[in-house]
């Protein structure tokens, strides 16, 4: 007979893995001695978890997204890296379901799509 049902095993196991995660996040000791900055809760953040310079991601306001379906040309011109052509073939391939439609209809380049995705919408 077994002590153990599959159940009550999974549990174990379960308690098991997470008693030792917490174990291995304790701070190291010479973790102390580097300088940390609260964060807005109070607690320190270690300098090790702080990033190490500017965020890759910048947040857009929504309302400033440009809707490629109803964007004119001259909307479409202000998105980075969108020359006259490509705001024609734009405007010409509408509509779009998905923003994607952009580069599988050859529409504009990998490249291009890359620097205006965050900055446009399909509404």
């Amino acid at each position: 007979m077994y002590f153990f049902s599959t159940k009550n095993l999974a549990l174990v196991t379960a308690l098991a893995l997470s008693s030792t995660l917490l174990c291995a996040a304790d701070k190291p000791a010479d973790a102390a001695k580097k300088p940390v900055e609260a964060s807005s809760k109070g607690t320190p953040i270690p300098e090790e978890v702080k990033p190490k310079g500017p965020t890759k991601r910048a947040v857009v306001d929504p309302s400033k997204l440009v809707d490629i379906n109803h964007a004119s040309k001259t909307e479409l011109l202000k998105l980075p890296g969108l020359s006259s052509e490509d705001a024609d073939k734009v405007i010409a391939g509408r509509p779009y379901s998905t923003k994607t439609h952009l580069v599988l209809r050859n529409i504009v380049s990998d490249e291009t799509f890359g620097g205006i995705q965050r900055l446009i919408v399909v509404k």
